[in-house]
């Protein structure tokens, strides 16, 4: 299990619990209730795909960096701060 956070603006995080599948090409799939965030990472960005069951509502590709064990990337366009938080064994 993981910890998805999320912030907007300069607003605290918000964070809760995740369901995170990492593979092995560098995909990433995060699910928070009906919510899953299609993750692929490339060299120095990382693609998101975000879908509410089959309806896609939103897309973006944004820089982002790995702190220990939490992937971190924000969306300026949105004011948004994002951090996954993986346990230690996860990576």
């Amino acid at each position: 299990m993981a910890q998805l956070c999320v912030a907007t603006s300069a607003a605290p995080p918000s964070c809760g619990p995740a369901q995170a599948d990492l593979g092995a090409n560098g995909s990433l799939r995060v699910r928070v209730d009906d919510v899953v965030y299609h993750l692929q990472l490339r060299s120095s960005q990382v693609e998101i795909v975000v879908m509410h069951n089959v309806v896609q509502i939103d897309e973006f590709v944004v820089p982002y960096e790995w702190v220990g064990h939490t992937l971190r990337f924000r969306d300026d366009e949105r004011h948004s701060r994002y951090e996954i938080r993986f346990p230690e064994a996860a990576r």
